[in-house]
């Protein structure tokens, strides 16, 4: 093996490392959001539509709103819209407990009291 292929191999392995970094540090993040999103959603499924009201107004006193979403037809730009309103989205696909729409009423609401809009424009 020359000095220059010694180098080489070097400069390659250095690569690897950064390559392997950055993968584990995306991995990390990934984890985490399915982490959260899955304890979110394990802790309001258990309340019930009269716990959800008191979660709620700890959560607008905390100013950490969520919504909860779903259907065939998607959310379009829901999510998006509702991040300006500093509201976190949790798009459920097909199915959408009972208990979180009592849950995304309140926010429903407050955003019609608040900010004069209603949830369906935001899905534009």
């Amino acid at each position: 093996m020359n000095k220059n292929s010694i180098f080489e191999w070097i400069e390659f392995k250095g690569s690897l490392h950064i390559l392997f970094l950055i993968l584990t540090i995306s991995l990390t993040i990934t984890n985490y959001s399915n982490y959260r999103y899955e304890k979110v959603l394990t802790e309001y499924g258990k309340l019930s539509c009269e716990e959800m009201e008191k979660k709620y107004k700890e959560d607008l006193k905390n100013n950490e709103l969520k919504h909860f979403s779903g259907g065939i037809a998607g959310t379009g730009n829901l999510g998006k819209n509702l991040r300006k309103y500093n509201i976190e989205h949790f798009d459920l696909g097909c199915l959408v407990s009972g208990n979180l729409v009592c849950y995304s009423k309140f926010v429903s609401e407050h955003l019609k009291q608040k900010e004069n809009i209603e949830i369906n424009e935001l899905y534009e």
